[in-house]
């Protein structure tokens, strides 16, 4: 994603990279294209269970997909891992008609850290509109972490803020990170698409990810973005 400058100024930078999947089906450069983000726990990236199976399974429905790696296992992580989506979609603005899609349609598909991370694409202080990108037509993130107000807790157990913005919970919700208060232009959970809903469960059906979901008590969170 990076170029050898960046890397060599900021070595974290080689790390991240983006995959496409393309599509057989004839259709699939009318489509959006799906932009698959893994969990990991912002450790690490999983890819090889919750990315190119994804994004295969996709592909079979029809969508070109790309699958992001991006930084993780950095101390005071933000907003590492939103440059990256951004280089990544800048990188495909301007790869011409290398990828049969139009950059700017895009949904995103995110699991446990990888959904938090789609989710905050969406706050109006650190997403996409301080990149001066365009909104996700669709979002569909799955298990993902919301609120670090329900998340106060003290010492110990308050790592996780620590570890991604270098500030306790609560700081963190005061500096615009709760994500059910600053996102941009989400429909409420109430007018759920239906449809999004359908088109994940098809998508899951056999795929490793539904039994790293089915192990751990996360919830499945859905949202449309209301253009």
């Amino acid at each position: 994603l990076y170029t050898a400058e960046e890397i060599s100024a900021e070595p974290e930078k080689k790390d991240p990279f983006l995959l496409f999947f393309p599509s057989d089906d004839p259709k699939a450069d009318e489509r959006p294209y799906i932009f698959v983000v893994p969990g990991g726990a912002y450790i690490n990236v999983w890819s090889l269970t919750e990315g190119y199976p994804v994004a295969a399974r996709f592909n079979e429905q029809g969508y070109h997909c790309f699958v992001l790696n991006y930084r993780v296992s950095i101390n005071n992580l933000f907003p590492r891992p939103l440059e990256d989506i951004a280089r990544a979609l800048t990188l495909i603005r301007d790869s011409g008609k290398e990828f049969p899609v139009q950059w700017d349609r895009y949904a995103m598909v995110g699991f446990s850290a990888g959904a938090n991370l789609i989710l905050n694409w969406t706050l109006k202080d650190h997403g996409y509109p301080v990149y001066d990108m365009p909104a996700p037509a669709v979002l569909m993130p799955t298990y993902a972490p919301v609120s670090w107000s329900l998340h106060e807790t003290d010492g110990e157990d308050d790592w996780l803020p620590r570890y991604e913005f270098g500030v306790g919970s609560k700081e963190a919700a005061q500096a615009g990170w709760n994500i059910e208060e600053h996102v941009e232009g989400l429909v409420p959970e109430g007018h759920l698409r239906v449809l999004v809903l359908e088109m994940l469960d098809r998508v899951l059906v056999a795929a490793p990810a539904e039994r790293h979901a089915l192990r751990r008590p996360h919830r499945l969170h859905l949202a449309a973005v209301d253009r």
